[in-house]
């Protein structure tokens, strides 16, 4: 139901239950240490304080009597050394730790019985009730007006310590919560959170009921059962409905209380709670309860938003790419199809007019970029296929100074333009998959070519220890802009302004995809030009084939 009259303010309320008012609304207590003072009635529940002198127990009123007999026994062991004045004291130091020990009433009662037997032991004739002295009776009233006092005072100390207290430990109980839903990462995470804490704080069994896309609420835990009574009134609850505003009739045992998690103009769920108690509810359980549902809204409809952005993110970015990869596959294949359209459309057209070295050149021409366009195509293939996890390394034992060879004979002629350098140990294996390395090497060459002069020196070292094998390719052409670093190993990226045809700014791409299908690293740094090292695990070495052999 919908409660006019709640502790929960605006939050939504539905009680299911043999109830037929708001005052029988039931009650969620506090698990937090019970105070074990005698004037609490033992119905009351910590976190919630009652007005202290409105009920004692029968402990209260044996511990008043026993302090009162312990304060008697001292006051008779002074009454050589101290006039009847000092013994007064004594009895209302007594009355003060019963007043903040047992409450106010346990504290009159200890007044009363302080008097008496002060004026039946201690006042002249002794054991006898009919002082000598008139002023003694002044002394008696005096007496019970502070000691009345006193209790009063004590037992107002006392309250308002329990009431901080109680208020401390619910300020506790809210702060844990939001710690931990600040911590959530998740919805589920959220939703665990909330409903832990309402299990350790109001010790109810609760669930939370999250809507589904057509806005359904659905029962996961099975709290309900086959309840479907209870479901329809959470449903409504959740709808805002007005009729659930009206009592619903239910068997006692399956009394329910439901509250909306409301968000900004939206209803996030239901907490269902089944209390343990048919009591009252107190009015700081129900707004430690609103202040639960509220933190748990806030944080479902921050997880909501973040689920959203994060999901605009990767859409921006998913068309980003897209731009990318267009933009790049259009700039790349402009050139090479224009000068095939060209070749081909002079072939045909002046075919008869064209010489044998002309028609050659055209060929030769058509057949190069023809070439590209497969290496650019064939490039895009493979990045994504190692993407998508389609391409697995084989490793297997290599020896390093052909995988260098390999690669030397795929670049060809074009090495005869600049000095090639190469420094590794002898007879140098190394843990790999031959076939993506010697592409790695290929492609850290032609980048090198490509951003060198003719006569500059490229170095090729290689170095291997027990865990790891490092491939580093240097340069000493005009290395990379400050703050590319990075962006060297991004699809289609290109660190300085190339002509056409250049380069398909794939292959730094590809060797960084190679990296990472073998566990290891790629970075470059500028040191008296490009210096690229490539850094992957190396196997034991007794598991070399060639060593077996030998």
């Amino acid at each position: 139901m919908r409660c006019a009259a709640s502790p929960l303010g605006d939050c939504t309320l539905g009680v299911v239950g043999e109830c037929n008012n708001a005052a029988a609304l039931p009650s969620l207590r506090f698990n937090m240490a019970p105070d074990r003072s005698a004037d609490r009635a033992s119905s009351e529940r910590p976190g919630f304080v009652a007005a202290r002198g409105t009920t004692t127990t029968w402990r209260g009123w044996l511990g008043a009597l026993a302090v009162v007999a312990l304060c008697t026994a001292i006051s008779e062991l002074m009454l050589p050394y101290f006039n009847l004045a000092d013994l007064i004291m004594v009895y209302l130091a007594g009355v003060v730790y019963v007043a903040l020990r047992f409450g106010q009433a346990a504290a009159v009662a200890a007044v009363v019985a302080s008097i008496f037997l002060f004026d039946l032991i201690f006042v002249p004739p002794r054991w006898g009730l009919n002082p000598h002295n008139v002023q003694h009776f002044f002394t008696f009233a005096v007496m019970l007006a502070v000691g009345l006092l006193i209790s009063r005072l004590a037992a107002r100390a006392g309250l308002q310590a329990a009431v901080a207290n109680a208020r401390a430990s619910r300020a506790q109980a809210l702060n844990e919560l939001a710690r931990q839903l600040t911590a959530a990462r998740s919805e589920d995470a959220i939703v665990a959170g909330l409903t832990s804490a309402v299990r350790a704080t109001f010790d109810a069994p609760c669930v939370v009921l999250r809507p589904d896309a057509h806005g359904k609420l659905s029962d996961p835990t099975g709290f309900f059962g086959v309840a479907d009574a209870q479901m329809h009134s959470a449903q409504r609850v959740f709808d805002r409905d007005p009729v659930a505003a009206q009592e619903i009739a239910a068997p006692a045992e399956t009394r329910t209380l439901y509250l909306s998690l409301q968000g900004a103009g939206v209803s996030l769920g239901v907490l269902a709670i089944r209390p343990a108690s048919p009591s009252s509810l107190a009015p700081e359980e129900g707004e430690l309860l609103k202040a639960f549902a509220n933190q748990a809204a806030l944080a479902l409809e921050r997880s909501m938003f973040e689920r959203k952005s994060a999901a605009a993110i990767v859409e921006a970015e998913t068309e980003r790419l897209r731009s990318t990869l267009l933009s790049g596959i259009s700039h790349d294949f402009r050139s090479p199809l224009t000068t095939i359209v060209g070749s081909a459309t002079s072939l045909l057209q002046q075919d008869k007019v064209l010489d044998a070295a002309r028609r050659t050149t055209l060929t030769e021409s058509i057949l190069g970029e023809a070439q590209r366009m497969h290496a650019l195509v064939s490039d895009l293939l493979d990045l994504t296929r190692m993407e998508e996890g389609a391409v697995q390394p084989s490793c297997e034992w290599c020896p390093a100074d052909e995988l260098v060879e390999e690669a030397r004979d795929a670049i060809g002629p074009r090495l005869r333009s600049h000095r090639l350098r190469v420094q590794m140990p002898p007879d140098a294996i190394v843990w790999c998959d031959p076939r993506l390395i010697e592409q790695v090497l290929v492609n850290l060459l032609d980048n090198a070519l490509r951003h060198t002069p003719s006569g500059s020196t490229i170095d090729v070292l290689l170095e291997v220890d027990d865990a790891q094998w490092r491939l580093v390719v240097a340069d000493d052409g005009p290395g990379l802009p400050a703050g590319q670093e990075r962006d060297v190993f991004k699809k289609f990226f290109r660190g300085r302004d190339e002509p056409a045809g250049a380069g398909t700014g794939l292959g730094l791409a590809i060797c960084a995809a190679v990296a990472r299908l073998h566990g290891g690293t790629i970075e470059v740094t500028n040191c008296s030009g490009a210096r690229f090292t490539l850094t992957l695990p190396q196997a034991l070495p007794q598991a070399s084939p060639l060593e077996e052999a030998a």
